[in-house]
């Protein structure tokens, strides 16, 4: 007996070793590869329902659901991914990873293969030997329309926390509004994890900062509206357990937030809330409104990115994908919604 009792100690910890290599993150793989520098790669989808157990269901909270993939590519860069913008009109698809490269590609949503004529790109040439922590990238969003930068994009990095004017395969620059917030008691790796453009109102052009986590006792979410030489703090108050992760901004100037849960070991929540614009402003504390919760049954993973289509006389398109870690438990998820009215 006490040799059966050894034996299937030694098998527990065989399991539990094979858990934590599963676990490993293998950012090391994807890093490596940096010097690839720019190559075509095949994205290979797989169609994916939204409730695993009710494929027939398409509702989540105020969201309907679109269409959804799976994504393996070729190239072992692929993955991390951590913003997105899709435009013009939905046909062109932009994200960033956290290692600090580009995805461009395709976008054809009624296709069964959605992404085509795809490109993985460095940030830049020289990142081969530089350190993860470098270009650690987390948000990406276009510039607006109104600029003489319009096709160009802002790229936020944590741990080294900046914002960068970029475009994928072209130069890219400092932005100085992150040089007017206060990162006191952000930790490197709760930096500028979401920023969107305000529209509208008394903030109209302004930049929309949200970190991942509290920096403080509170529970609450340092937020910051940064102008090129100024930025105001304002707080959100979040889900419990959830960071934020992204943020798009509609036509009527409300914000949308996309916020997630995740743990190796009970698995990954998303939610997505919409704060109104005139609850946007210096100094206020701010909820939200939950529109949806994904959580299993629903597919979900660990959701980083957000992006918003606004198409005439339809509803709202929101598309949102997930960073995988360059873990072998996870999965790159790339999901489409419409928002109903309210």
């Amino acid at each position: 007996m006490k040799r059966l009792m050894q034996h299937k100690g030694k098998l527990a910890l065989l399991f539990l070793a094979g858990l934590v290599a599963a676990y490993i993150v293998l950012p090391h793989t994807g890093q490596a590869q940096t010097g690839l520098g720019e190559r075509p790669t095949h994205i290979q989808a797989t169609a994916i329902p939204l409730n695993t157990d009710d494929p027939a269901d398409r509702t989540v909270g105020k969201l309907q659901y679109v269409a959804g993939w799976a994504l393996k590519a070729d190239d072992p860069r692929f993955g991390g991914w951590s913003g997105l913008v899709v435009r013009p009109g939905g046909k062109k698809l932009v994200a960033i990873s956290d290692i600090g490269v580009w995805l461009t590609a395709d976008l054809d949503m009624s296709a069964k293969q959605p992404l085509s004529d795809a490109k993985i790109i460095p940030f830049e040439p020289a990142q081969e030997h530089a350190s993860k922590s470098a270009y650690d990238s987390e948000s990406v969003i276009e510039m607006p329309n109104d600029t003489s930068a319009e096709g160009h994009y802002i790229v936020s990095f944590e741990q080294k926390h900046r914002l960068h004017y970029a475009v994928p395969g072209g130069p890219n620059s400092r932005a100085p509004y992150s040089d007017v917030i206060d990162f006191t008691g952000v930790e490197k790796n709760s930096g500028m994890e979401a920023i969107t453009w305000m529209r509208g109102g008394a903030e109209d052009g302004k930049l929309l900062v949200f970190i991942e986590d509290p920096i403080d006792d509170s529970g609450n979410i340092p937020m910051w509206l940064a102008g090129k030489t100024h930025a105001d703090r304002l707080w959100l108050v979040p889900p419990k357990d959830f960071a934020a992760t992204d943020a798009a901004t509609l036509s009527n100037g409300d914000v949308l937030l996309l916020m997630r849960y995740y743990s190796p070991l009970k698995g990954s929540a998303a939610k997505i809330l919409r704060i109104k614009a005139a609850d946007i402003k210096p100094g206020a504390v701010v909820h939200g409104e939950l529109l949806a919760t994904l959580r299993p049954p629903l597919s979900v993973d660990n959701m980083e990115g957000l992006t918003v289509i606004e198409r005439p006389n339809e509803p709202p398109l929101l598309l949102i994908i997930s960073d995988d870690n360059f873990r072998l438990t996870q999965r790159t998820l790339l999901m489409a919604f419409t928002l109903g009215a309210g």
